[in-house]
């Protein structure tokens, strides 16, 4: 059995690069590349003697696609440490990007990807509060959010949130003083205004956040 756990040791740093690409297709294919490697360590995980693997892949397998990624990620962190991988320090931070628009989700989606935050998307009001599961540290909200009203989203929100609340910040359109106020009442890291540069988009908004990476 040893022999057997030691091969399946050395098969992880593979299966750990995979699930970090399949997280990256998220927001293309719904999560069914990240369920079908969740769904092989499903299987193989007890069977070599890892059931932490097992149930690991079972949250995985099983979760709705806003908490994949915070699902995707527990997972990693368990494969890491079974195959005695290091540390790979402090997470970056997750958002919860709330927009009905799939041309602007995926767009802002890549661009935040590829600096290496974790996003989880959300196209309305509803399915924006059952993301919240996923713990982001920062929602980047629509304000004109189809039916739903993005100010009143990202106060059910923060009321659906069980540890301490996000940084906010409205991507708008809009250009009513009173629609202003209703954003600034809330309280945001910062508004982006639509439209927006692609190319200056992530520096607008690590200075909203001031985050230093």
């Amino acid at each position: 059995m040893d022999d057997l756990k030691s091969v399946y040791r050395k098969a992880l740093p593979a299966r750990i690069a995979a699930l970090e690409a399949a997280c990256d297709a998220i927001g293309r294919d719904r999560g069914a590349a990240l369920r079908g490697i969740a769904h092989s360590l499903r299987g193989s995980g007890a069977t070599y003697g890892f059931p932490e693997v097992t149930a690991a892949a079972a949250a995985v397998e099983d979760a709705p696609v806003s908490a994949l990624r915070s699902r995707a990620d527990d997972l990693i962190g368990v494969l890491r440490e079974v195959a005695g991988m290091p540390d790979v320090g402090i997470p970056a931070p997750r958002v919860l990007l709330v927009d009905d628009d799939a041309e602007i989700r995926l767009m802002v989606t890549h661009l935040l990807a590829s600096a290496g935050y974790r996003v989880t998307e959300a196209s309305d009001a509803a399915s924006a509060v059952a993301a919240m599961e996923a713990h982001p540290d920062i929602v980047l909200m629509d304000v004109q959010l189809g039916a739903d009203d993005g100010v009143e989203t990202a106060a059910a929100l923060f009321r659906a949130s069980a540890g301490p609340a996000p940084r906010l910040i409205f991507l708008t359109g809009a250009v009513r003083a009173e629609d202003f106020e209703r954003m600034n009442a809330a309280a945001p890291a910062g508004i982006i205004h639509k439209p927006f540069d692609p190319e200056s988009f992530l520096s607008l908004f690590e200075r909203l956040l001031s985050i230093e990476r």
